[in-house]
């Protein structure tokens, strides 16, 4: 499972590595979208509890191991094989906080209640 944004740089940069590792590896990720999307971000919350509080946020339902922030190819890959890995990959990017998470969400979804209204 991928849990991501939409116009999270961080995410963004996660998008090469895995279709890299989807087309290696034949494992497809089941991405969830947060920042637009209170449902998933509900799905997120209850996963995550406290283990990364930010995204891009990856977990295996098989294993139940996980990524917490941007990491390199190789790592993801281990990881969606079922292998060692790194949780947090130390000099990466460090994920969005779940505060900034929810902020951006609100922020948006004032947006279009404001556009809405004009």
């Amino acid at each position: 499972m991928e849990f991501y944004g939409i116009g999270c740089d961080h995410c963004d940069d996660m998008k090469p590595r895995i279709a890299q590792v989807e087309a290696e590896t034949g494992k497809r990720f089941a991405k969830y979208e947060v920042w637009q999307n209170e449902k998933n971000l509900q799905i997120l919350q209850k996963i995550d509890k406290g283990m990364c509080g930010g995204i891009p946020f990856f977990y295996n339902r098989r294993t139940r191991d996980y990524i917490c922030g941007a990491t390199s190819t190789e790592n993801l890959k281990n990881w969606a094989l079922g292998r060692p890995h790194e949780a947090f990959t130390q000099g990466e990017k460090k994920p969005f906080s779940m505060q900034e998470t929810l902020k951006e969400w609100k922020e948006s979804a004032d947006k279009m209640k404001q556009t809405i209204q004009d």
